[in-house]
């Protein structure tokens, strides 16, 4: 008989970013197999996810529970593992989503996020490309490790109406629109890349409107550089849905330390054609890798010369719309993330647990 766990996950913020839509995710696809689930943080407002979550904000993640008794406390990200430990439940485990120690912006803590997942407690991810590239970086055997995949709400993010992306084509009004997701701060994101690659194809004579998408408002960095047709940021998850829904083609110039590209999958989810960078996360949803447009990372040119292909060839970009619905909507199931999440806890709780 399946047994009924008590989960924490600990957040130091709940505002609305990419990493906190996958523990949500987690959490709600949990809930519906059973367990009771309860997200912990310390700062932020979780009413921008579009689903019930229970969230109880503390002004210490490591404070004793008073009302909940977890069997499992998961570590989100790399500063809440020692609050994790603290706690001193049954099973504590890490959830990791990217390679944080070769991100630039980390570079003055890399030597604390090291000794973070250095710790022998049991870690989780969310593609087997991180478990190659935590194996590589650290002793192989040094902590339980396990892939439990991804989670793509398929509902909020359903396929569009195939619209024509090539620019010769009547049935779409010129300009092009080509969305560019993620933070121009963030290196691991390679926005720079992308508007690069635009301004390129501008002065080809492309008609192209560029709509940019962030959780932080536009810097003077971003607009010295490039200025966006149009620029959201902080939008909800049904707010995307309809940008998505509102653009031509998707660009995401993510570098390999990318742990997944939440957008990149949405994107395909809608049947946004895509040109994307060939990077292990991108290329792990099928092995034809026949669902968008693929190029080497962090090069404008190539970048430039895969969008180049889809404004001039309408066909390609109806094959990879249609290729990229069938590909998310056959890989990214909440139910079996979850099964695979239970499966671990299970093993573990009845193996090793904590150091």
């Amino acid at each position: 008989m399946k047994k009924s766990f008590n989960i924490c996950y600990l957040l130091e913020t709940a505002a609305l970013h990419g990493g906190v839509r996958i523990v949500f995710d987690q959490a709600r696809a949990l809930v519906a197999r059973g367990h009771r689930v309860m997200v912990r943080a310390v700062h932020g407002d979780h009413r921008w996810y579009p689903y019930p979550v229970e969230v109880s904000y503390v002004a210490d993640l490591g404070q004793p529970f008073t009302d909940f008794s977890p069997d499992v406390v998961v570590a989100t990200f790399w500063t809440t593992v020692s609050s994790a430990l603290v706690l001193e439940v049954p099973l504590t485990v890490h959830l990791c989503q990217g390679c944080e120690w070769e991100m630039p912006e980390y570079g003055d803590r890399k030597e604390a996020i090291e000794q973070a997942y250095a710790r022998p407690i049991p870690k989780i991810t969310i593609g087997p490309w991180l478990n190659e590239r935590l194996e590589g970086h650290f002793s192989h055997g040094l902590f339980p490790l396990e892939s439990v995949g991804q989670i793509v709400d398929t509902v909020l993010y359903r396929p569009r109406p195939p619209v024509s992306c090539a620019t010769g084509n009547d049935q779409r009004q010129s300009p092009c629109s080509i969305l560019v997701v993620g933070m121009f701060e963030a290196w691991v994101k390679g926005i720079a890349i992308a508007l690069e690659a635009v301004e390129m194809l501008r002065a080809e004579g492309f008609d192209l409107r560029v709509i940019r998408v962030s959780t932080l408002p536009l810097s003077p960095e971003e607009q010295e550089r490039f200025q966006p047709d149009i620029y959201h940021h902080c939008l909800t998850p049904t707010q995307m849905a309809e940008v998505y829904r509102q653009a031509d083609i998707f660009v995401t110039p993510s570098r390999s330390a990318e742990g997944f590209g939440l957008p990149f999958v949405e994107a395909l989810a809608t049947g946004l054609p895509t040109v994307a960078t060939a990077i292990p996360s991108h290329l792990s949803f099928d092995r034809k890798h026949d669902y968008a447009c693929f190029v080497p990372e962090g090069d404008p040119v190539a970048l430039a010369a895969g969008l180049r292909q889809l404004l001039d060839d309408d066909n390609r970009c109806l094959a990879l719309s249609r290729r990229a619905v069938e590909v998310v909507q056959n890989r990214f199931q909440a139910d079996v993330v979850a099964a695979r999440l239970e499966s671990c806890f299970q093993r573990w709780l009845n193996g090793q647990g904590n150091e």
